[in-house]
């Protein structure tokens, strides 16, 4: 019995110790690793960032103390080298870094070297940094009052169209910059880019301006300034159409007198905002009398167009020719009176009487020049 006992403890005793043998062996590697962890993160190591952005300060400073404004800057990234622990410097990318020039205290136009100041995280210390230095150009700060010019783009219309007026809503912008910029810009463009849309109908767009050189090339720079940045521009869409020329008469003229009017020229070209040109009818450019004497020039202002609505190639005048029916002269003869007889005259002392032909009492009837004459009066 009691040798079963003996057996039973030894054999727990055998298993207890193989259970303490594998725990002594996992504290002993997680010793080892926190060693390893500690040396690796506590270890002071460098490395370098690139690209980081270089941000210029100070520019409204120098322009209200000696009205100077940047005009170039030359190009570059910036690169910094910085020390630290490893876990703090994996922590870190290029956006956690802060480099700038400051260019308040500039005094004089030109070319000039301005030293670039670096911000770095307190977690790391600043070893070295390139460039040192950023080249910017100055110059004089001016604002000019310049044309607004409006362009539309990228769109259709049917053949028979066309653009009117386009007017911006100013006609022109302040312009502030230094002036070795402002002196290249001609004008201000209001870019009126249409999206390809169908154009039959006048139109009011919102339009950004740029502006631009004398060959149509934008001036771009951020140390540019406008007074505005959109404009609205209306734009006339124009249409042109043939019309006929007529005329009216008057109650009283004698219609059954008049053989035929003519009107030279006999239709006029109109052009105009399509909304109005749909909208004229035949043009009544005379009323006939009845009376008219010879042709009548109507000039073509007393046609009543509406606004916006144009003659093209106006003749000025028009001319109406109003024809009347001639009058047949009258034929019958009104018949003969009979002549009295001839009678004796007694003789007579002293010289021989001269006898005077005897007027005839008829005669030819008013010809008919002078009845049509009568009646058109030439």
């Amino acid at each position: 019995m009691k040798d079963a006992q003996r057996d039973r403890g030894g054999e727990a005793a055998e298993k207890k110790n193989l259970y303490i043998i594998p725990r002594i062996i996992c504290l002993v590697l997680a010793f080892v690793i926190w060693l390893y962890v500690i040396s690796v993160t506590s270890e002071t190591s460098e490395k370098t960032f690139t690209l980081i952005e270089i941000k210029v300060e100070g520019t409204d400073t120098l322009a209200e103390n000696t009205n100077l404004s940047i005009y170039d800057i030359s190009e570059g990234k910036l690169s910094v080298t910085v020390s630290g622990s490893r876990k703090d410097i994996s922590q870190l990318s290029s956006s956690d870094f802060i480099a700038y020039i400051d260019v308040s205290g500039l005094r004089e136009t030109g070319k000039q070297t301005v030293p670039v100041k670096v911000s770095v995280p307190a977690s790391v210390s600043l070893k070295s940094y390139s460039p040192t230095g950023i080249v910017i150009y100055t110059d004089e700060r001016i604002t000019r009052d310049i044309d607004v010019t409006c362009r539309p783009s990228a769109f259709s219309m049917p053949t028979s169209f066309s653009f009117g007026s386009i007017t911006s809503e100013v006609g022109s912008v302040s312009v502030t910059g230094p002036a070795a910029v402002v002196s290249k810009i001609a004008e201000v463009r209001a870019d009126l880019n249409l999206s390809g849309q169908w154009i039959t109908t006048s139109f009011v767009h919102n339009a950004e301006l740029t502006p631009v050189d004398s060959e149509g090339r934008p001036v771009e720079s951020q140390y540019l300034s406008m007074d505005r940045e959109n404009v609205n521009v209306n734009v006339q869409i124009m249409t042109s159409t043939v019309r006929p020329l007529e005329v009216a008469y008057a109650a009283d003229a004698d219609r059954s007198q008049i053989e035929s009017v003519t009107v030279s020229p006999a239709s006029l070209k109109l052009e105009g905002e399509a909304s109005l040109i749909s909208s004229i009818g035949n043009l009544v450019i005379y009323t006939v009398t009845g009376t008219e004497t010879g042709p009548v020039n109507v000039p073509t202002s007393a046609i009543k167009l509406p606004a916006g609505v144009g003659i093209v190639n106006d003749p000025g005048t028009v001319t109406v020719t109003v024809t009347f029916v001639p009058v047949v002269p009258d034929t019958e003869q009104p018949p003969d009176t009979e002549q009295p007889p001839d009678t004796e005259q007694p003789p007579e002392t002293g010289p021989e009487p001269v006898t005077e032909p005897a007027e005839p009492t008829g005669g030819s009837p008013q010809t008919g020049e002078g009845a049509v004459d009568g009646i058109t009066g030439g």
